[in-house]
């Protein structure tokens, strides 16, 4: 960890108001990260991606199969 050496109470206040909006900006980029996994994750978000997943399965088993038969 630096050490930061100050002149002044107005050299600590002004690091301590940069601190203090940094952590907000953080509790801001939570706050978006959660709102985004809890729109991933929601019911028919995750049944969109089920089927999604399920219908390439099946197209790539079908394609297997039609190659099978055909080679």
């Amino acid at each position: 960890m630096n050490k930061t050496e100050y002149n002044s109470f107005e050299d600590i206040d002004k690091k301590l108001k940069i601190l203090k909006l940094k952590r907000e900006i953080d509790k801001e980029n939570i706050k978006i990260g959660v709102s985004r996994i809890n729109k991933d994750v929601y019911p028919t978000n995750l049944l969109h991606s089920f089927q999604g997943a399920f219908q390439e399965y099946l197209l790539i088993t079908i394609i297997k199969k039609l190659r099978k038969m055909v080679g």
